[in-house]
């Protein structure tokens, strides 16, 4: 089953389900600015969107199995922090 997060772009009156590319759970998502979005999970997941979170690609984080990123913390759109087991 592929990883699914919700959307709202009105104000919590209605919610999407944006399905991602991936089956590993994702634990935390973030934005800086509403267009950029990362979304963070196990085995050191890292998913990354430059659409407000309507698609995501998926980037190396460098950390493998095992280590999971349960904190993200987005300064601007160039650096991010994330908290890992």
């Amino acid at each position: 089953m592929r990883s699914k997060w919700s959307l709202n772009k009105d104000g919590g009156k209605e919610w999407e389900v944006i399905e991602t590319n991936t089956t590993t759970p994702i634990l935390k998502v973030r934005s800086y600015n509403g267009r950029i979005v990362i979304a963070s999970g196990y085995d050191g997941l890292i998913l990354r969107s430059t659409n407000g979170g309507e698609t995501f690609n998926q980037v190396n984080s460098g950390l493998g199995e095992g280590v999971d990123l349960w904190g993200l913390e987005m300064v601007n759109v160039f650096m991010l922090y994330a908290h890992f087991n």
